[in-house]
């Protein structure tokens, strides 16, 4: 876009930035591991899942959010658990942005209790039932390190 007249009137862009960032490693993580357009698809039944996160559209994407979350996570559950040992550790999670009709991307972080490869990277987005066409991008995988 280099602008337009309208009548006598010139109109012009003075600036126009966009900036994305490629994720950075996170200290007590591995990774990140890119899953670009999908996000992890884990099996339901094994019960690792703990969870998803949505932000407000003023979240900026930033993965060191969701590490904080997966720590507090796990932190929680052990000052609660009956036992430690069956306490639920939050180990990995998804770091993407997800997009209702193509606009409006909102960062949303995925927990789990186990680590998954790119082979479980399948959920590409899906429809609701409503007719909302919901998408992923910039999806970045992080597993606990220590």
């Amino acid at each position: 876009n280099f602008g337009q007249y309208q009548d006598d009137f010139e109109i012009v862009i003075a600036g126009s930035n966009v900036y994305t960032t490629a994720p950075q490693p996170l200290p007590g993580f591995t990774g990140p591991v890119s899953l670009g357009n999908a996000s992890i698809n884990a099996p339901t039944a094994d019960g690792t899942y703990m969870g998803v996160q949505t932000f407000p559209q003023t979240q900026p994407y930033d993965p060191s959010v969701c590490a904080s979350a997966c720590t507090e996570k796990s932190a929680y559950n052990l000052r609660h658990a009956a036992n430690p040992s069956t306490a639920r550790i939050c180990n990995f999670f998804d770091a993407y942005i997800l997009y209702k009709n193509g606009i409006n991307g909102v960062f949303t972080c995925t927990y789990y209790t186990q680590a998954y490869g790119p082979k479980y990277a399948t959920n590409f987005g899906q429809y609701d039932s409503e007719g909302d066409h919901y998408t992923i991008a910039h999806s970045y995988t992080y597993t606990v390190s220590s």
